[in-house]
């Protein structure tokens, strides 16, 4: 009973007449039950044939569903690919009729991207090798046709040439008494803008060590503000004491100058030394090739910063010699010919005079003194005319 009752709602509704008909017969077909089982019956076999025919349509829709997609993507890649795209297009719908999804094979899709990404590697790859070969070039030039100039300009920047300083040979007398020697000097600015005390007190205490009054001191830094020339040839003990002031506005700077132990002894046969360290005039000039020392550039290297590094530097350059000019002169004896002819000039007027002594025995010249004559170490007080050593410089006649 409960499956006839499904069944019931299968067929189709009838009209009065069809009621009328059935309701006739009804009592025939009520009582043959095996009937209306195997009716029953009949009704699932048909049910199921109709949901077969059902799942059957859906598989043709689906297939032709893809037919129109595979056709019209098969459209587009023919325009694209030619033959070589038709032949994958078949093998992609062969699989696709072998029940694989189509949009996992889809052939334009594949090939466009399989394509797109070999050209790309190709042109990296390109790329590449055009950078490489640039370089490759590039390297050639530096390490083999433009070595030697790099290599000299590398050296240039790390290596700096040095001119030390070197002193000048002494010069001594014949008993060994040095008449001329090279010293550590200073020379001292005044820069009054930078006084930390009053100019007055300033003046007074430098006055003793300048060699200068204090008034004269005071006008000078009235003149001007900065960069006064208060002395060039200070010792180091005046520096020293100069130093211990510790007063803002004074600055030392140190060099090398030429000192004359005995004056004005021998001036006129020494001649002098100027600020450039220069002689001038004298044997400080005819004989500069032996007393100036000759010093070989000093190579040394250097950092990124200009700085020499100490353990680059050559040592044995900083050595020199300690060989001194000897002359034929007797500091005792010039001392009194000068003492001679200062009391003989004043005695009767005369405005310049000479005294020359030589030994017969060899020629050597013990004595020549000149008069009027200049101190070497303040030569720059002096009147030019005064260095020059007319006693051999002028033209004489004989046995006058």
């Amino acid at each position: 009973m409960t499956d006839s009752r499904k069944v019931l709602p299968l067929r189709p509704r009838q009209n009065g007449a069809s009621r009328a008909n059935s309701s006739q017969k009804a009592p025939r077909n009520t009582g043959n039950i095996g009937n209306t089982r195997r009716s029953v019956g009949n009704g699932r076999a048909k049910t199921g044939v109709d949901h077969r025919e059902n799942s059957g349509g859906d598989k043709r829709r689906s297939h032709l569903r893809n037919q129109i997609i595979n056709l019209s993507v098969n459209t587009v890649g023919e325009r694209l690919g030619g033959n070589n795209w038709r032949h994958k297009s078949q093998a992609n719908s062969r699989s696709s009729s072998s029940g694989r999804s189509p949009f996992l094979n889809i052939p334009f899709l594949g090939v466009g991207i399989a394509s797109t990404l070999e050209n790309r590697l190709t042109l990296v790859w390109l790329v590449m090798i055009v950078f490489m070969v640039i370089l490759g070039i590039r390297l050639y030039y530096l390490q083999v046709l433009d070595s030697k100039t790099l290599a000299a300009l590398a050296k240039s920047q790390q290596q700096v040439e040095l001119r030390l300083f070197m002193p000048r040979r002494s010069i001594v007398d014949h008993q060994g008494n040095v008449l001329a020697m090279d010293r550590p000097a200073y020379t001292l600015f005044a820069h009054p803008k930078l006084f930390d005390r009053p100019p007055q007190e300033l003046a007074m205490q430098l006055a003793p060590l300048v060699d200068q009054q204090s008034a004269e001191l005071l006008g000078l830094f009235q003149q001007q503000e900065s960069g006064l020339l208060l002395s060039n040839f200070l010792r180091e003990e005046e520096a020293q004491q100069i130093e211990s002031l510790r007063a803002n506005g004074l600055e030392l700077l140190p060099h090398h100058s030429r000192l004359y132990p005995q004056g004005d002894l021998a001036a006129e046969v020494l001649g002098y030394v100027d600020l450039e360290h220069q002689g001038q005039a004298g044997l400080e000039f005819h004989q500069r090739q032996l007393i100036e020392r000759r010093s070989r550039p000093l190579l040394a290297q250097q950092n990124a910063q200009g700085g020499v590094l100490p353990d680059q530097v050559d040592t044995g350059a900083l050595k020199f010699d300690d060989r001194r000019l000897a002359l034929t002169l007797d500091s005792r004896l010039q001392r009194a010919a000068r003492t001679a002819l200062k009391t003989s000039l004043s005695k009767f007027g005369a405005k310049r005079g000479t005294v020359v002594v030589m030994d017969v025995r060899d020629g050597a010249i013990p004595a020549l003194v000149v008069e009027p004559t200049f101190d070497a170490n303040t030569y720059f007080k002096f009147p030019v005319e005064n260095f020059k050593n007319w006693a051999i410089a002028d033209t004489y006649e004989p046995g006058s």
